[in-house]
């Protein structure tokens, strides 16, 4: 498994939920993952290291259709990459 540095996170997108409303693009990129890894955090101009407020099994929102984040595959399982600033919202904590 990935061991992010400094800012990164590494997140599993979950997939879509289906709606009765909402018609959803079977090619549409996934917005919404639970966090798996969590780096130790951004650095600082002073020195020392901001401490990330993110842990894995954190499930969060990320990014929009056009942006296309790092993708990385272990066993068949996909991964994406991000930073910090990446994440919109975080909906639930563990």
């Amino acid at each position: 498994m990935l061991r992010p540095l400094r800012d990164r996170i590494v997140v599993k997108p979950l997939p879509r939920e289906k709606s009765a409303r909402l018609i959803v693009v079977d090619n549409e990129n996934e917005q919404r993952g639970e966090v798996i890894a969590v780096g130790p955090g951004a650095r600082l101009k002073r020195g020392g290291v901001r401490a990330l407020d993110l842990q894995p099994g954190d499930v969060v929102r990320f990014g929009c259709d056009y942006l296309n984040f790092p993708e990385y595959r272990e066993t068949g399982v996909s991964y994406r990459v991000l930073q910090e600033a990446d994440i919109a919202r975080v909906e639930s904590a563990a």
